[in-house]
């Protein structure tokens, strides 16, 4: 089984796991019912706050700051991800390939 990253995947997951032991009809209704009501409070959550930022944007001055700001926090984003992996081996080699890393002894 492959794992997910996202919140509602683990669910899924851990949804799967127990509907397996128990195939029964409550069960899966029981994980249906709580899915759908988890969607419905992610999307009230998602729109209530979507409504704040437009509305702290529609001030003139201030909202176009926010938004100057928002733009170069977008920007700056892909430039702060770096990440190097760098393994010594025993024998005193430097490893960068992942399939090295992962074959050292």
């Amino acid at each position: 089984m492959k794992y997910g990253s996202g919140m509602r995947e683990r669910k899924k997951q851990r949804g799967e796991k127990l509907s397996g032991r128990n195939r029964c009809k409550e069960t899966v209704q029981g994980f249906k019912a709580a899915d759908k009501s988890l969607k419905k409070v992610v999307a009230k959550a998602k729109a209530e706050a979507y409504n704040d930022l437009y509305d702290s944007l529609a001030d003139v001055k201030e909202g176009q700051r926010k938004a100057i700001r928002i733009a170069e926090l977008t920007n700056r984003v892909p430039e702060d991800v770096c990440v190097g992996k760098q393994i010594i081996d025993r024998n005193g080699v430097v490893l960068n390939e992942d399939n090295e890393i992962g074959e050292r002894d």
